[in-house]
């Protein structure tokens, strides 16, 4: 690592840990979801990929909004 990649390679790093703790999480609020709903589970399935769909969609826009404001 150099003081030209420093920055770069720190994302990097952030960005792999990142994605990690992301899909535990995801993966065991999909199972907690599971079990708690019983058997036919289809539709409460369905709801928790929309909203986190529509959750990603919406950070997305607000974030660039955010940033384009306080750059």
């Amino acid at each position: 690592m150099t003081q030209d990649n420093k920055m770069s390679m720190l994302f990097l790093q952030y960005a792999v840990i990142d994605a990690i703790g992301f899909t535990a999480i995801t993966l065991s609020l999909l199972n907690l979801m599971m079990e708690v709903s019983g058997e036919p589970a289809d539709a409460y399935v369905g709801a928790y990929a929309m909203v986190s769909g529509l959750s990603a969609i919406a950070t997305g826009i607000f974030g660039g909004i955010f940033r384009k404001i306080y750059q």
